[in-house]
C-alpha cells in the first residue's frame, strides 16, 4: 500500500511591508524591555500573518481542489483591521507564546474565518477545531519563567501598532526544515471591494 504524501497548510490574512515593519519595531521594544535574558525566538517580519484556519495533514490528491476553492471570491467586503496590545499563551504557568491582538476588525475577521473554514470542510478536509482568536504570533519562548507573563502584560499598551486593509485571504503551504519554516503561497481568495 502506497501512502499519500501530506501537506501542512494554513489560510491567512497577510500583512504588508509597512505593517510588518511596525510589528518588527514592537518585537524589538518587547525584547529590550524584557532584557537579553528572555529567550524568545521571534517570528521573522516576512512571516507575520493572521492565521484563519490551520490544516495539519492535507493529502496530495486534495491539493488541487483546495487551491481552486481559494480562487473563488469571498462574499464579504474588504475591511480594516488594527492590532495593538500584547499577551501570552501559557503552558503550566510559564508563557509559551507572546502575541499581539486585533483591536479593530475582529468581527469581520471572524466572519471571514467562518466562510473559509466552511469552504474547506465542504471538500472533506478536516480543519483544526481550536476557537478562532484574532492575534498575530510575535515569538515563542525557548525557556520561559512564570514571571515572564507579568512582565509582558506590564508592557501592553492600548494604541494600535499596525493597521491594515484586508482585501484577500491566502492559502499557504508551510514547509518545515532544520532552518525553520518556509511559507509558500498557493492561492488567494479576494474579498469584494470596500464600499
Amino acid at each position: 500500500m502506497v501512502l499519500s504524501r501530506t501537506h501542512r497548510l494554513f489560510a491567512a490574512i497577510d500583512f504588508d511591508a509597512t505593517n510588518r515593519e511596525a510589528i518588527r519595531r514592537e518585537q524589538s521594544r518587547i525584547w529590550r524591555a524584557l532584557g537579553e535574558g528572555a529567550q524568545i525566538r521571534w517570528v521573522p517580519p516576512e512571516q507575520i500573518h493572521l492565521t484563519l484556519v490551520f490544516l495539519a495533514a492535507v493529502p496530495e490528491e486534495q491539493m488541487p481542489a483546495l487551491a481552486n476553492a481559494f480562487h473563488v471570491p469571498i462574499a464579504l467586503r474588504a475591511f480594516t483591521m488594527a492590532f495593538g496590545g500584547i499577551g501570552v499563551f501559557l503552558t503550566r504557568g510559564a508563557p509559551r507564546v507572546v502575541w499581539m491582538g486585533a483591536v479593530d476588525g475582529v468581527t469581520e475577521a471572524a466572519d471571514v474565518q467562518r466562510i473559509v473554514a466552511a469552504r474547506i470542510e465542504e471538500l472533506d478536509v478536516p480543519v483544526e477545531r481550536r476557537p478562532f482568536s484574532a492575534h498575530v504570533t510575535l515569538g515563542r519562548w525557548r525557556n520561559a519563567r512564570r514571571s515572564d507573563t507579568a512582565r509582558v502584560r506590564a508592557l501592553a499598551g492600548t494604541a494600535a501598532v499596525a493597521r491594515l486593509e484586508v482585501r484577500e485571504v491566502t492559502l499557504y503551504e508551510s514547509r518545515l526544515s532544520s532552518s525553520g519554516s518556509t511559507y509558500l503561497p498557493l492561492a488567494r481568495a479576494p474579498l469584494a471591494p470596500a464600499s
